[in-house]
This record gives C-alpha cells, sequence and structure tokens, in this order.
C-alpha cells in the first residue's frame, strides 16, 4: 500500500514538472502589421519607409512633391530626382514633423 502511495506521488510531480513554466502567462493578442511594398522602378522607397513606419497609407509622392516644394521653388529641385521619387532624407524629416513624431 505504501509503496502505490509512493508511486503515485511521483507520477503527480512527473506531471507538475513537464508543465510548461509559463503556461500561466497568456500570449499577447496578434496585431496585423502594416507593410508596403515598392512597386518595380517607382522610386518611392521613401514614401514606402514613412508609410511603413506610421502604419498606414499616409504619405504618397504628390504628399512628398509637396514638400519638395515648399523647401525649393527652383525648376531643379535639389530635394527629389528629376525622374521622380529618389526623396532627400530632408523631405522625409519633414514629412515626420507633420505627424509630431
Amino acid at each position: 500500500m505504501v509503496d502505490n502511495i509512493l508511486i503515485f506521488i511521483i507520477i503527480l510531480n512527473k506531471q507538475k514538472m513537464m508543465q510548461p513554466y509559463f503556461s500561466s502567462i497568456t500570449p499577447p493578442p496578434i496585431i496585423p502589421l502594416y507593410f508596403q511594398k515598392q512597386n518595380n522602378f517607382s522610386a518611392q522607397c521613401g514614401a514606402c519607409a514613412l508609410n511603413n513606419l506610421l502604419g498606414a497609407n499616409c504619405f504618397n509622392a504628390d504628399d512628398l512633391n509637396k514638400i519638395c516644394y515648399q523647401l525649393s521653388d527652383s525648376v531643379i529641385n535639389p530635394y527629389k530626382s528629376v525622374f521622380g521619387g529618389d526623396y532627400d532624407v530632408t523631405v522625409l524629416i519633414n514629412a515626420i514633423k507633420e505627424y509630431q513624431i
């Protein structure tokens, strides 16, 4: 009889040891992440990076072009490529300042 009780206690201890350590902690909820992929040959990586940082489609080429022309009125704008896109980091910083981050 004592042997049966001892075996029962050993089995209970093994079951407790086999339980995961963090079994009482509930995992955090899964939050979908926003990811905007750059189209091929669009040269809009700055806009995609800003949108991915902010988690939504907040900026497009027109928005960033408007910031470029606020910074400089010249025909050949030094804050963006003449072929479109490829914005200077100053444009991206000013765009972030609009969101007061």
